[in-house]
């Protein structure tokens, strides 16, 4: 058990001046303590945060990351991360007029997480007799008008505004409302034999969305091995593929 490191009063004279206007982050790299020593030290001392300048500070990293996001392509911006875009959302929401739990559903997140990018992008919000989409009172007052018998009907196939191809598959446990399943998804369980458990990520091999070629797929077990596969091929091995990683590194790194 090592030793705890004594606070200086020099130290506890730059706390007393930074702490409250300063986040966790740079008060760990200022005194080179982690933030539970630096939070108990100030709570010790009666030193509070100041909220109004954390909130100031939370809100410019947030305005920051949507910058570095808005930058990118957005064939570059993964799923995950694509709601956070304004002009995204501008485009499903208002140009489309989709809903929130449709643009919600479609990127895998609740209506209630689109809601708050929404405020935060100064998108209004329809209220009152404008809640309800034109192609959503369609939906309410046409329920016969479905499949083939709809004016809009493609072919039971369309690309989302996220870049995934969708196919009509009524039934399907991971169908949307509409009974509409992503394609690859549909191709992976082709491939594999069986339904996908809960939790599993089909990539594309190639980064290309649309290219469902089942050659191109692999099912990653995890949303996490899908992430540390990515960030291994990109920073330390860029030749690896797929099943390598799973097999030698993933699965070996799992057994530690």
């Amino acid at each position: 058990m090592g030793t705890r490191k004594i606070w200086a009063d020099e130290e506890i004279a730059l706390l007393r001046e930074v702490y409250p206007t300063h986040t966790n982050q740079e008060l760990t790299d200022l005194f080179k303590r982690n933030a539970d020593a630096i939070a108990a030290k100030a709570k010790k001392l009666g030193i509070k945060k100041n909220m109004d300048v954390m909130y100031h500070k939370r809100t410019e990293n947030i305005q920051r990351k949507n910058v570095e996001i808005c930058s990118r392509d957005i064939e570059e911006v993964s799923v995950s991360e694509i709601y956070k875009r304004k002009d995204w959302l501008f485009d499903n929401y208002v140009v489309q007029k989709k809903t929130t739990v449709e643009i919600g559903e479609e990127v895998g997140v609740h209506k209630d997480t689109i809601n708050r990018w929404m405020k935060h992008h100064d998108i209004p919000l329809r209220n009152g007799s404008d809640i309800y989409t034109e192609a959503v009172r369609k939906k309410i007052g046409n329920h016969d008008q479905t499949g083939e018998r709809h004016p809009r009907w493609k072919g039971g196939r369309f690309v989302g505004s996220a870049g995934y191809t969708y196919v009509k598959a009524d039934g399907h446990k991971e169908a949307r409302f509409d009974g509409y399943v992503h394609e690859h998804r549909i191709v992976a369980e082709q491939l594999v034999g069986r339904s996908l458990r809960e939790g599993e990520v089909v990539h594309h091999r190639d980064r290309n969305r649309l290219n469902n070629d089942p050659d191109n797929l692999f099912v990653f077990p995890s949303s996490s091995a899908h992430s540390r596969f990515h960030h291994y091929q990109r920073r330390i091995d860029s030749n690896i593929t797929e099943e390598d990683y799973m097999r030698t590194i993933y699965n070996e790194s799992e057994a530690k």
